[in-house]
């Protein structure tokens, strides 16, 4: 991650990443309204998906696993957190928070 940070300093471009899913600040309002507050303390990328990992709010989770009852972790990649909210499939930058604050 440290690598990659000097290669845009620009948060607008951020949000216009090139994630393979829409970025969460692009849902529908409807969507968005169903997302509860989301805060990531710690990113963990390794080419073995086994040791991929992420703290979303205070709990520890891996690929596969529920963050919520509705919110599902897809994909730990070494930028982003692809979830899934029933089918829709969105993202977030890694050590963001929802909402922005």
């Amino acid at each position: 991650l440290k690598a990659t940070e000097n290669t845009s300093s620009n948060t607008s471009t951020l949000r216009n990443h090139n994630a393979p899913a829409t970025d969460i600040n692009s849902l529908d309002m409807q969507l968005q309204q169903q997302i509860p507050p989301l805060r990531f303390d710690a990113h963990v990328y390794a080419t073995t998906v086994s040791q991929r990992w992420v703290k979303v709010n205070g709990k520890t989770l891996q690929e596969g696993q529920w963050v919520t009852a509705d919110i599902r972790i897809k994909e730990i990649t070494p930028q982003y957190v692809l979830m899934e909210l029933g089918t829709q499939l969105f993202s977030m930058a890694a050590l963001t928070e929802w909402p922005a604050g």
